[in-house]
């Protein structure tokens, strides 16, 4: 169980703004900052401080990752 206690969970939001959209705005703006804290809060509240959670824009440079938690 120790091996357990020092993993952490990885989660990376990959934001593809090319892709199609649902004419009924269904799924959420990951390019608001309100809704990337949100997402991070739930996940935290859920699995604790053990995770890192990442948002990526699809298109973007690798340098346009941003770690959020």
């Amino acid at each position: 169980m120790l091996l357990l206690a020092k993993q952490v969970i990885q989660i990376t939001i990959v934001d593809d703004s090319k892709g199609e959209k649902c004419d009924a705005h269904c799924g959420l703006d990951w390019s608001s900052p309100q809704v990337i804290a949100l997402a991070g809060q739930r996940i935290k509240d859920r699995f604790g401080d053990k995770i890192e959670l990442a948002y990526l824009f699809y298109l973007a440079s690798p340098s346009h990752i941003r770690h959020i938690l």
